[in-house]
């Protein structure tokens, strides 16, 4: 159903039409990225929804206390991150925010956790817990917490062949309050 729409948006006789994309390797990224958003949104709500149900909006990033990360929220507590789809075309999703420095030992080893978790693909049993707790205590784990206020991202796109210049623009981008 989304390839038939696509293809009546796209067509000459479409709303889009007059861009003549139909058919070429621009209308396939846009199809490409059309067709993945509902997945990697599924997929990405599925791996954050308990974090997302303990944590809320803020993001939270586990590093080190003496890490340079670290060292500059104490600077400036305003930050952004960039997180890129390692997929080909690239793409990505800056996030402006406030950030703080918590330095509970607790939430330390709940994120931590987490991450592991998630890294694995798989909850860690309770047996782990003891050691996961001794690596945040010799690494001095912190975590910092991102308030975000505003987003940009950029959708996927790529040079195929020289023709794909034309009409080549970073516009698309787009920047939103959080």
């Amino acid at each position: 159903m989304v390839g038939l729409t696509l293809y009546l948006l796209l067509s000459r006789s479409g709303p889009l039409g007059i861009f003549g994309i139909l058919f070429t390797p621009t209308a396939m990224v846009i199809a490409q990225f059309i067709l993945a958003l509902p997945i990697v949104t599924a997929l990405s709500h599925r791996a954050t929804q308990g974090i997302w149900r303990d944590y809320g909006d803020d993001l939270l990033v586990s590093t080190m206390a003496d890490r340079s990360k670290t060292l500059a929220v104490r600077r400036n507590p305003k930050v952004s991150l960039c997180i890129l789809d390692e997929q080909w075309p690239l793409t990505y999703l800056q996030v402006y925010g406030d950030a703080t420095l918590e330095e509970d030992f607790d939430q330390a080893v709940d994120v931590m956790r987490r991450v592991i978790d998630l890294m694995a693909g798989e909850q860690m049993p309770a047996s782990k817990l003891p050691d996961i707790q001794r690596m945040c205590r010799e690494e001095k784990r912190v975590v910092i917490r991102v308030r975000p206020y505003a987003t940009f991202a950029t959708p996927p796109r790529h040079v195929y062949k020289a023709e794909d210049i034309d009409g080549l623009t970073h516009f698309t981008s787009t920047s939103m309050p959080w």
